[in-house]
């Protein structure tokens, strides 16, 4: 009931956190319940991208018998992307499918909505140069851990404020590479105007609510 009375946001990061926690031993079980759950509450996609970042770092987490520092962690997470195999691989294909991502496409060899002809870390490296996430899949998450995380933990410790921080980072981050999600979706020169934008000073709040 509490469910019914929130945003489709919240229910899907509510969905996504019980699944989590259901199926921590295995990232690509608990992306396809989280999937699953939300498609069968909301019957759209609200936060597949997120599923599969936090996927291999809540299973590297939960599997570490040692405090994570930012090395060791992002080393436990390529160790777990290289243990998948082809169900893991099956249940990602399934979960994006059930998703229905926009802007996603088809290609000839390793489309989402046909089955795996290769494994998840291969399919993943043919994505990578039209897909953020597929990146940090191909390069074991040091895109993550050694470009994203420093700029993030900057922008909170200089603006003293989580969300604040947060929302400079993504336009520091949106500054350094074109957004991926609204490339596939709107195309190219959408997604470079769009990166044009984000050239405004963040503490102006007039510009910052504009943009």
């Amino acid at each position: 009931s509490r469910l019914r009375t929130m945003n489709p946001t919240d229910v899907a990061a509510e969905l996504t956190a019980d699944a989590f926690e259901a199926n921590a031993d295995s990232f690509s079980r608990a992306i396809l319940a989280a999937s699953e759950a939300i498609a069968s509450r909301l019957a759209t996609n609200v936060n597949l991208g997120i599923q599969l970042l936090l996927g291999p770092l809540v299973q590297a987490d939960r599997q570490a018998e040692r405090s994570q520092s930012r090395s060791t962690w992002q080393t436990d997470v390529s160790s777990v992307l290289s243990a998948c195999d082809d169900t893991d691989c099956r249940r990602v294909y399934r979960a994006i499918a059930i998703s229905k991502p926009g802007g996603m496409g088809h290609v000839e060899d390793g489309d989402v909505n046909d089955e795996p002809s290769m494994g998840l870390i291969e399919a993943m490296k043919q994505a990578q140069e039209r897909d953020l996430i597929a990146k940090n899949y191909a390069d074991g998450f040091q895109s993550l851990f050694n470009e994203t995380v420093p700029i993030v933990q900057d922008a909170i410790e200089t603006r003293g404020d989580v969300l604040t921080g947060i929302s400079e980072a993504a336009v520091q981050l949106l500054r350094k590479q074109t957004d991926s999600l609204i490339w596939r979706k709107f195309g190219a020169e959408v997604a470079g105007e769009v990166q044009r934008w984000a050239e405004f000073p963040f503490d102006n709040e007039a510009e910052r609510n504009r943009f």
